[in-house]
């Protein structure tokens, strides 16, 4: 008589189990029975918040970059000098700032948050006995591409506008 194992529990930090792994335990044991967990997966339900974050980070940079300095004493001297042209790169410039402003805090802001989330679910329970827990992984390269990129967007969408020293 030999005892038949009711649960498998492999450690993703030592074995990643493959689609075809999956395929063939769940041939062996039923579909309902095989469960894989694959750690962080992109979801789709997550585009509409960070869609309507970067919708509302660029709208206020473009705005920020717009307003700020346009009627200043800076900006009617500049344009007395150097002419339109160094206006449109100075307003291009304050908007790829202040959008670089609002982007950091919010990256620093959101990781913080993520991480307080999360910190429950990573953190072991006692001295000695630390429970089976998948690995958290944390999509740096997107936040850090999205930082990065959202100011140059600003900057981008704010140089075909046309600029007015008052």
């Amino acid at each position: 008589m030999r005892p038949q194992p009711e649960e498998l529990i492999i450690d993703p930090a030592l074995h990643r189990t493959t689609e075809a792994e999956q395929a063939r335990l769940e041939g062996h044991l039923g579909e309902e029975d095989v469960h894989v967990e694959r750690g962080y997966q992109p979801s789709p339900r997550g585009i509409v918040p960070v869609s309507a974050a970067a919708a509302i980070a660029l709208s206020a940079g473009l705005v920020a970059g717009r307003r700020a300095g346009l009627r200043s004493r800076a900006a009617r001297t500049l344009t007395r000098v150097t002419g339109r042209p160094s206006l449109r790169l100075s307003a291009v410039t304050r908007t790829g700032l202040a959008t670089l402003c609002g982007a950091l805090p919010g990256v620093v802001i959101g990781v913080t948050v993520g991480m307080l989330l999360v910190w429950p679910a990573t953190a072991p329970v006692g001295y000695l006995e630390v429970p089976p827990r998948g690995s958290f992984h944390t999509p740096w390269e997107t936040v850090l591409s999205f930082a990065a990129a959202l100011p140059v967007l600003a900057a981008v969408m704010a140089a075909p506008f046309k600029t007015r020293a008052k």
